[in-house]
């Protein structure tokens, strides 16, 4: 795809990057430490007018590009932001500055580049111009083909680790390159200089197989995640309308007026390379390799023009120099003869081979939080499993209805949801603060799931929350043997593992796109596995139960101290069996610190002072239990993590993100203290097991935001608030969580 540049004739065809929002969302989060572009004018970022003579800049070097945004021209082909900029944007990162104006100003520091680089150049080929020149095919742009970037990336890769301050591996594991579209240019010149559709299609070959290699190596050397566009409807771009027009209608989609051969064309170069890119991600199963389909994300805007606003249609330019389609070679978009139009967000089509930022915007939105993307960029869903501390509902459900339990009663529940609906809390839960930290909503109870499922009433492809209140690690028979009783419930983890087996057939086939072409009882393997692989596993707390009802039932500390190793295990079993069913992130709690919670502190007080932690009043022989468990499970993620250095395991350390709030509640709002729970029923810390919360006997605060503990052994929803925040952005978790993707964020 042509276009000229004063002296040069540039082309132009196509170039992404991933997720973007015409939302007003915000992504606090580290999902990528960095973003990396290549490919040509619809991602180069200024590289060619740098590359350029000062005082013969490119036509994308001169007004009106840039106007809309930027509001001067900054060598992008458009007249605002491209698909890669709004990614930046939707990842918290800066946009990515063009490699020439990073070398230019490196040795100055005057530029920060160790969050991304943009290699991509105007008029870039997959193949090596050598390739086209061999063949009398002509491209007068530039000779920074696909090959010629990825050398300034490796060669920039030492001073990029180096200015990140971290590991090599590590910063390159956790950046996003998005390699391309490639291709456009290596047919477009062909065509200008001649060649026919015949010669051309034996070419795409050859580019996807560029493509595919330059994919390779970057997976070689550790990129965590590519995404590789695909390249847009060139048939129907104004350039392509005017220099092959014809007076055969049969040449022209009746649907679109796009040039049905060349959209042909594109169609094999997005068909080859989807193939491509199966068998490296057969051969790089631990890697993040993602298609975008930018063919099928614009098509829409030139389908029906009109249902997203571009009232000017399709397929006429609004910068140019006249014509049916407003496309000049000779008068291109910035030269003397063109004109721009009053208002760009109104034409798909910028320039004759770019589109407006606003046709971007849509095509970023399709790939972002539709189907346009293989796998879905989208499909993060959230499981849970655990106790009180996360269940949602499913004691209640699993009640009779005219007995719930406590927590199935007022005041829970009244600051958030405004009635009780099972949390063990007034309000959310961390699994909650998660859900909404990664865009997802709050994960329906599974109980509730099985009932609705039939009826359709549910939706639960984004996650589904298995605890059960009182639920346990090792299953209920272990403490039955030793005379130790558990009141609640039996459905331990072993338990729970099995409802998220059973279930992941149905999830599977529930999320899959193909899911009206299956039969009863198929699922979509292949999207089952990047469904899995793409979702979060919040795997506890587990042991609370474990030490508490055994404590409960008459077990000493010493006997107590003998399950920790036991509990560890089960939870570090149940991590194994989720990474093998390929769960590609499980996060696995620690204990709160229960040395601190109003019912430990009313069943087990003393009138020795040495019993309590002077700096907080908790109970420290409980605090040390909870602290062996915790440094117990520690060890054991580092070896699941050393076995699976592929998989993300992440443990979250409740403790130390709660134990602030019980130094200094005040610091946090908490005018009330740290250890008197806001409902109970009376008493120095207002707990008692015969008038717990929810019970007759009982009172509730008018406050609860103003007290950490809400029940006895629960935490409020403040309290819940401030441990989020402080695992999710700050330190309390190995590794740190906020290396994960997510689409919003809490502000707290």
């Amino acid at each position: 795809m042509a276009s000229s540049c004063s002296n040069l004739t540039c082309t132009i065809l196509t170039t992404f990057i991933v997720l973007v929002i015409n939302l007003n969302v915000q992504c606090s989060l580290g999902c990528y430490t960095a973003i990396f572009g290549f490919g040509d004018s619809l991602t180069d970022t200024g590289n060619l007018v740098l590359l350029s003579p000062p005082d013969e800049p490119p036509h994308m070097g001169l007004p009106p590009y840039g106007e809309t945004f930027f509001h001067r021209p900054t060598g992008r082909s458009s007249d605002g932001r491209l698909v890669i900029d709004f990614m930046a944007e939707y990842f918290g990162l800066p946009l990515a500055p063009p490699y020439i104006g990073v070398i230019e100003e490196e040795i100055s520091g005057a530029i920060n580049f160790i969050e991304g680089v943009n290699y991509a150049v105007v008029g870039a080929p997959a193949l090596d111009i050598e390739f086209y020149e061999e063949r009398g095919i002509h491209n007068p742009i530039t000779n920074f083909s696909l090959r010629y970037q990825l050398e300034w990336f490796n060669d920039m890769l030492p001073s990029l680790c180096k200015k990140s301050s971290n590991y090599c591996n590590e910063f390159v594991k956790r950046s996003l390159v998005v390699l391309g579209p490639f291709g456009g240019n290596d047919y477009t010149h062909s065509f200008l200089s001649g060649a026919g559709i015949d010669e051309v299609n034996t070419f795409v070959p050859l580019v996807v197989n560029a493509i595919a290699s330059a994919t390779k190596e970057l997976l070689k050397i550790g990129v965590g995640t590519i995404v590789v566009p695909g390249i847009l409807p060139s048939g129907c771009t104004s350039a392509y309308l005017t220099n092959y027009g014809s007076s055969n209608k049969e040449d022209y989609d009746p649907e679109t007026g796009c040039l049905i051969w060349v959209n042909q064309l594109v169609e094999y170069h997005n068909q080859l390379l989807q193939m491509q890119l199966n068998q490296i991600r057969d051969l790089n199963p631990h890697a993040t390799v993602i298609f975008a389909d930018f063919y099928n994300a614009a098509m829409p805007l030139f389908r029906s023009p009109q249902t997203y606003g571009f009232s000017k249609g399709g397929l006429r330019a609004c910068c140019g120099g006249g014509g049916a389609y407003n496309y000049n070679s000779s008068a291109q978009c910035g030269e003397a003869g063109s004109t721009g139009c009053d208002d760009p967000s109104l034409y798909v089509n910028w320039d004759g081979y770019h589109l407006t930022e606003a046709a971007n915007r849509w095509i970023s939105k399709g790939l972002l939080e539709g189907p346009y993307t293989i796998p879905h960029m989208n499909t993060l869903s959230i499981f849970g499993f655990g106790d009180s501390i996360t269940d949602n509902g499913n004691l209640v459900l699993l009640s009779p209805p005219d007995k719930p339990p406590h927590m199935g009663l007022p005041p829970y529940g009244e600051t958030f949801f405004h009635r009780p609906t099972g949390r063990s809390s007034d309000g959310r839960l961390i699994i909650d603060f998660i859900a909404e930290y990664f865009g997802l909503p709050l994960a329906p109870p599974y109980i509730r799931v099985v009932e609705e499922e039939k009826s359709g009433a549910i939706n639960y492809t984004e996650g589904v929350n298995y605890a059960v209140v009182g639920a346990s690690a090792l299953d209920i028979s272990f403490y039955e043997k030793r005379g130790m009783h558990i009141p609640f419930t039996n459905f331990s983890l072993r338990y729970q593992l099995g409802w998220f087996n059973d279930m992941l057939p149905s999830l599977c086939k529930k999320s899959s796109s193909k899911v009206n072409d299956l039969a009863d009882g198929e699922i979509d393997a292949d999207y089952c596995n990047e469904f899995v692989k793409r979702s979060l596993v919040v795997l506890g707390p587990f042991g609370g139960n474990d030490y508490t009802n055994s404590l409960n039932s008459g077990a000493g500390i010493d006997e107590v101290n003998t399950f920790v190793p036991l509990v560890v295990n089960a939870i570090a079993s149940a991590t194994k069996e989720l990474l093998k069913i390929g769960v590609g992130t499980i996060v696995v709690p620690g204990i709160l610190p229960s040395g601190c919670i109003s019912a430990y502190l009313t069943d087990y007080g003393s009138s020795n002072k040495e019993d309590y932690d002077p700096e907080t009043g908790c109970l420290i022989w409980v605090s040390l239990l909870v602290e062996y468990h915790n440094q117990l499970l520690q060890m054991q993620l580092n070896q699941i993590r050393e076995l699976h250095p592929h998989a993300t395991v992440i443990f979250a350390d409740f403790y130390n993100a709660a134990m602030p709030l019980f130094r200094s509640p005040q610091t946090y709002g908490f005018s009330r203290g740290g250890l008197r729970a806001c409902c109970g029923g009376g008493g120095a810390y207002n707990f008692n097991s015969s008038a717990e919360c929810g019970l007759a006997g009982s009172t509730s605060c008018d406050d609860p935001s103003v007290y950490v503990n809400w029940d006895g052994y629960h935490l409020t929803e403040a309290a819940n608030r401030w441990i989020s925040k402080g695992f999710l952005e700050g330190p309390y978790t190995i590794p740190q969580i906020n290396t994960l993707c997510a689409s919003s964020f809490v502000s707290y």
